[in-house]
């Protein structure tokens, strides 16, 4: 059998740190994968809606469909409008057919491309979005019209991003021309969200503007799923719980000063493993492990305990 050398880096800290919110953890520099696979697994993600993260403020979480990860990743909106208060920027150049239909958030920045591609540069929302460097990322896009509908009823309705209220805001959304030609002296229209409160207000129906009107920008981006990482380094270490020897080969030991229980992840949160412990020394054995990171979780009424775990 080939021989296995695991790297044992123990991280201990006390039942306090769930006391933290949400947000002080961010700051920190726990990881959005961290805080909801292991920190906080119970956490209602609808509560993470309005924190800041990766450059803006989330709004929108989704988990990676394989079976045993929680692979969060999910949309950002700029903290500001990229437009001054009570002015805008028109749509597009011209006023002509581009084709960007796309209306799910899942359409990401492909209505972006197209109009860009098109238009090229200039003082427009497409373009203002594609060209913005903001907080470390220059990845920002215009919205589609359901990214839009969803910013206004999670961050705007709950008092979060310092939107405009009751202003109009660019979707990247073209709004078909359901004709058997085209006609290049129709008038062309993209969708707009009206950003209104409460959630259920009228007239907050995503409306249709000319390419050529004016209204508020604000760009979004999508955040790559995170990993549990060397951040939690930062937490403080409580010498109560053992782990060792270090390297280890086969078994690791543990040392627990009351009954226990104990999950280890894999570095993309998937739970490799779970059981309880003892109090005293007990071992888990690592000898099958795929080679990779993995995070160590032990519980008991006393404290919560991560170790970092490298297997080389």
């Amino acid at each position: 059998m080939k021989k296995l050398n695991l790297l044992v880096i123990a991280i201990v800290f006390t039942i306090g740190l769930r006391a933290q919110s949400v947000q002080q953890l961010l700051n920190s520099g726990v990881s959005l994968q961290e805080i909801l696979t292991v920190i906080h697994p119970t956490y209602p993600t609808d509560s993470v809606y309005g924190r800041t993260y990766q450059g803006g403020i989330i709004f929108y979480l989704y988990r990676g469909s394989q079976s045993g990860f929680r692979s969060w990743t999910g949309y950002v909106a700029a903290p500001a409008d990229q437009t001054p208060i009570n002015a805008g920027v028109p749509w597009s150049l011209t006023a002509k057919f581009l084709l960007s239909y796309g209306y799910s958030y899942t359409n990401d920045n492909y209505n972006q491309n197209l109009i860009v591609n098109n238009q090229g540069p200039g003082n427009y929302a497409a373009y203002l979005c594609d060209t913005l460097n903001l907080n470390g990322y220059n990845d920002w896009y215009l919205p589609t019209g359901g990214a839009l509908e969803i910013m206004r009823s999670r961050l705007h309705c709950k008092n979060y991003g310092n939107f405009q209220d009751s202003a109009y805001y660019w979707s990247s959304t073209e709004v078909a021309n359901t004709t058997t030609t085209f006609n290049p002296l129709d008038t062309v229209y993209a969708r707009s969200v009206r950003f209104i409160k409460p959630a259920g207000a009228t007239g907050t129906s995503v409306t249709k503007y000319k390419l050529t009107d004016f209204l508020a920008v604000r760009a979004i981006r999508t955040f790559a799923p995170s990993t549990i990482t060397t951040s939690i380094n930062k937490l403080t270490t409580n010498t109560k719980t053992k782990t060792y020897p270090n390297p280890v080969v086969n078994t690791l030991t543990v040392e627990v000063d009351a009954e226990s229980t104990y999950s280890l992840f894999s570095v993309d949160g998937r739970l490799v493993s779970t059981g309880t412990f003892s109090e005293g020394k007990n071992t888990i054995e690592t000898s099958d492990l795929p080679l990779g990171t993995y995070l160590l979780d032990v519980k008991n009424s006393r404290s919560v305990t991560y170790s970092k775990i490298i297997k080389k």
